[in-house]
C-alpha cells in the first residue's frame, strides 16, 4: 500500500502596512517569475539597458522610461507611484508570516514541518539614499532528496546555514539588507548583505544567487553604452571545521555594442582571510577597480584563486533572445589540443534562448538553456579559496562535473500565472573518500587515482565518479490575491527521478498554499 508523507510549510507574506508612501527608488528584488515578466518589458523596449546585472535599481529603470506597472504582479517594495513623492523621506514596514503544505509520496510516513516569521523594512532619506532589508526566522525540513544531495549539509538551500546542524528541523536566521546611494546617472553605491546575479540565463556560470546572502560593497558605473561593476564580497567557509573568512573581488563589464548585441567580460579573485602564519584580512591590492587580477597576482607570487569569463546576448526582433556564457578557471591550450582530458582544463559553457509573446500569444514565454562545467572547476587547494560560500556554490547548485538542459514554459493571464519546468541533469558525484571533481569544497590536490587516472592528471571527463541522471519536472499554477504584496495562492506538482548505479529513486511532491517570496530558492536538482 502506498504511504504518504506530508510536509507542512508556513511561508506567506501578509498585508503590507506602509507608514508613509514610498517612491521610485531602491532595488528590484530578484524572483525568477517576476524577472521574466520585467525582462520581457525591457527587451521589447528601445532602451539602452543592461539586463545581465541584477539586482536592478529602480532608478536605472526609470532613467530609461521602463516603469513597473501598478497593475502588474510586482512586489510591494518596488511599486511605482507618482513622481511627486520621489523627494520625500519615507518608511515602510510589512510583516512576513504564513503557510503552505507539501505531500510527498514515498515508502514511509513522516510528518515534516516548515515555519517562518519576520518583517520587511524599507525607507529613504532625501533624494539619494534608500535602505531596505528583512529578517525572518525559519525552521525547515527539506524534501528528502535534498537532505543528502550535493552541498545541502547543515544548510537550507539558498537560505543559509543552520543554527542547529544535525537536528531533524533545521533553523536559520535569514536576513538581508542594503543601503543604496544613487549619486547620479553615472554612479551608484550599494552596501549590504544579500545576493547578486550576473547573466541573462536561468543559471549563471559567473555569479548567481544560489548560495546564502553575504556582506558586499557594489560600485556601479554607467557611461555611454557601458556599465561597469566592482563587487567586493565577504564569504564564510565551514568545511574546514570552523567558520573562517574568505573574500572575493569581482569585475563585470557590460557593453551594449548595439541595441541588439551585448557583450560582457568578467573576472574575480578569491582569497582566504587568514592562515597559520598571519591574518591577511581584506587585501587592498584587489581594490583597484580598473585592472585584471592575473597581473598583480603573478607580481605578488599569489596562490589565490582567479577566474575569468565572458558573456554575450543577441536580441532578434525584440522578442527573441540568444545568450551565452563561458567561464575559465584554468586553461592550457596545448593540453586542450592534445585531447588527453587534462584535469586542470577547468571551464564551463552556457548557451540558451528565450522568447517573449511566443507563437503570437501575449505574455506567453519559452526558454531553453544548456550548461556544462568540467570537473574541478571553481575548486582550489582548499575550500577557503574555492568559489563557494557557506557550503554552497556561488554559481550552479551542482557545482561542477555536470551537463544540464533546462526548459521553461511560462504564461500570465490577468491574475493567473503558469510555469512548466523540465530539467535534465547528469553529474558525477564524489564519495566521502574519492574526489572526482564534482564537489568544489574538496581540494583538487586529492584527485582520485584509479585505472582510468593512474597519474591523477589525465582522462577526466564530465560525469565521472558516481554518475547520476536526474529528471526534474515541475508544474506550478498561482493566482494573485493581493497585488500590493504579490501575495499568491499556488499549487505545484514536482516529479523527480534520480538514476544511478542501476537504481532509480522517485520523488513526487504536491504543494498547496500561499506565498510571496522576495528571493529565489533553488530546489530543482
Amino acid at each position: 500500500m502506498r504511504k504518504y508523507r506530508f510536509n507542512i510549510s508556513l511561508v506567506a507574506l501578509f498585508t503590507c502596512i506602509p507608514i508613509v508612501l514610498f517612491s521610485q527608488r531602491g532595488l528590484v528584488n530578484m524572483n525568477r517569475a517576476f524577472d521574466f515578466e520585467l525582462e520581457s518589458k525591457i527587451n521589447q523596449s528601445d532602451s539602452n539597458f543592461h539586463t545581465a546585472i541584477k539586482p536592478y535599481t529602480v532608478s536605472s529603470l526609470n532613467r530609461r522610461n521602463i516603469s513597473i506597472e501598478k497593475e502588474s504582479s510586482t512586489f510591494f517594495l518596488n511599486k511605482i507611484i507618482d513622481n511627486s513623492y520621489s523627494k520625500k523621506n519615507g518608511l515602510f514596514i510589512a510583516p512576513l508570516i504564513s503557510a503552505f503544505g507539501t505531500a510527498q509520496l514515498e515508502n514511509n510516513t513522516e510528518i515534516l514541518t516548515d515555519y517562518g516569521a519576520g518583517a520587511y523594512l524599507k525607507g529613504f532619506i532625501g533624494e539619494k539614499f534608500t535602505f531596505s532589508g528583512f529578517y525572518r526566522y525559519v525552521g525547515s525540513n527539506q524534501p528528502s532528496y535534498m537532505d543528502s544531495s550535493l552541498f545541502s549539509q547543515e544548510v537550507i538551500s539558498s537560505v543559509g546555514r543552520a543554527t542547529n546542524p544535525g537536528a531533524e528541523i533545521l533553523n536559520v536566521n535569514h536576513w538581508e539588507g542594503s543601503l543604496l546611494y544613487d549619486a547620479n546617472k553615472y554612479f551608484s553605491f550599494l552596501l549590504g548583505k544579500g545576493k547578486h546575479f550576473w547573466g541573462d540565463g536561468y543559471r549563471s556560470l559567473l555569479l548567481s544567487d544560489n548560495a546564502a546572502a553575504y556582506p558586499y560593497l557594489r560600485i556601479e558605473s554607467t557611461f555611454w553604452n557601458v556599465k561597469y561593476v566592482n563587487l567586493y564580497s565577504w564569504h564564510n567557509d565551514f568545511r574546514t571545521g570552523s567558520n573562517r573568512n574568505k573574500f572575493t573581488s569581482s569585475h563585470f563589464l557590460s557593453w551594449n555594442v548595439t541595441k541588439e548585441i551585448n557583450l560582457g567580460l568578467f573576472e574575480t579573485v578569491v582569497w582566504q582571510g587568514s592562515d597559520t602564519l598571519h591574518n591577511r584580512g581584506f587585501d587592498v591590492s584587489y581594490m583597484n577597480p580598473a585592472i585584471f587580477f592575473r597581473a598583480p597576482e603573478f607580481a605578488m607570487g599569489s596562490s589565490d584563486n582567479s577566474l575569468i569569463g565572458a558573456s554575450a546576448k543577441f536580441r532578434i526582433k525584440k522578442k527573441n533572445i540568444l545568450y551565452s556564457q563561458v567561464i575559465f578557471d584554468e586553461f592550457y591550450l596545448i593540453e586542450m589540443k592534445a585531447g588527453n582530458k587534462w584535469w586542470a582544463n577547468k571551464y564551463g559553457v552556457q548557451v540558451g534562448a528565450k522568447s517573449y509573446d511566443a507563437l503570437g500569444i501575449k505574455n506567453f514565454g519559452v526558454q531553453s538553456e544548456f550548461n556544462l562545467v568540467r570537473p574541478f572547476t571553481y575548486s582550489h587547494q582548499s575550500s577557503l579559496i574555492n568559489y563557494g560560500h557557506n557550503n554552497q556554490s556561488l554559481v550552479h547548485p551542482a557545482g561542477a562535473n555536470y551537463y544540464e538542459l533546462s526548459n521553461f514554459i511560462r504564461y500570465k493571464k490577468g491574475k493567473w500565472y503558469f510555469e512548466e519546468q523540465f530539467n535534465y541533469l547528469e553529474y558525477g558525484k564524489d564519495s566521502s573518500s574519492n574526489n572526482y571533481g564534482g564537489d568544489m569544497f574538496n581540494s583538487y590536490l586529492a584527485r582520485e587515482v584509479d585505472a582510468d587516472h593512474p597519474d591523477k592528471d589525465y582522462g577526466h571527463t564530465i560525469g565521472q565518479g558516481e554518475n547520476h541522471i536526474v529528471l526534474y519536472n515541475s508544474l506550478k499554477v498561482s493566482y494573485s490575491l493581493m497585488k500590493e504584496t504579490n501575495l499568491r495562492a499556488f499549487a505545484q506538482f514536482v516529479y523527480r527521478v534520480d538514476k544511478y548505479n542501476g537504481m532509480s529513486e522517485l520523488t513526487t511532491l504536491f504543494q498547496l498554499g500561499v506565498s510571496s517570496l522576495i528571493w529565489n530558492e533553488y530546489k530543482d536538482y
